[in-house]
């Protein structure tokens, strides 16, 4: 029997989860992109457990304006190194290497007015890896995390979560 050479090549595992593809906050099923929200939402309708990542047409800057990312499913958001998440709307926070100053944003005219929790987690539980987290902001008398508000369990590994605010409590 003759035997055939099919040749070589390589099978690329399939994403466990949704795949951002863009920087903008928007929910909108007819716009050929998926944002973050919109990857969230998926997750949750899944049953939750999957693997949020972005692709490279996503950017590198994920900034919030629609309001807090809500979640009460579990999920891994992996930022691959490159993903900053912002809850600064109005882009107009003082920056110190691609954070957010705190302390100089509010002198003179508040910048931070416009800033929001970037995170609010049910009971799941939920882990952040190779991503920046900055420019979270609770009001004043909130008492949660300006980043990340969780019920469940919060795994942070090679992420960076710097530069939120929140008025009381926790900064996280």
């Amino acid at each position: 029997p003759r035997v055939r050479d099919l040749g070589a090549y390589e099978l690329e595992a399939a994403p466990s989860g949704p795949v951002v593809t863009t920087g903008l906050d928007v929910v909108d099923r007819f716009d050929d992109v998926v944002s973050l929200r919109e990857a969230i939402a998926f997750n949750e309708a899944q049953g939750g457990g999957g693997t949020i990542t972005f692709a490279e047409s996503a950017g590198a800057v994920i900034r919030l304006t629609l309001g807090s990312l809500t979640a009460n499913r579990a999920f891994t958001l992996d930022g691959g190194g490159t993903v900053t998440i912002t809850g600064d709307a109005d882009a107009d926070d003082v920056l110190v290497n691609g954070l957010t100053d705190v302390a100089r944003s509010q002198v003179g005219e508040d910048r931070l007015d416009d800033n929001l929790q970037l995170f609010r987690i049910g009971s799941a539980d939920v882990v952040f890896t190779g991503l920046t987290l900055t420019g979270g902001r609770t009001g004043s008398g909130g008492f949660e995390g300006g980043a990340v508000a969780a019920g469940g369990a919060v795994t942070i590994a090679d992420a960076l979560v710097a530069g939120n605010s929140t008025g009381g409590g926790a900064a996280a």
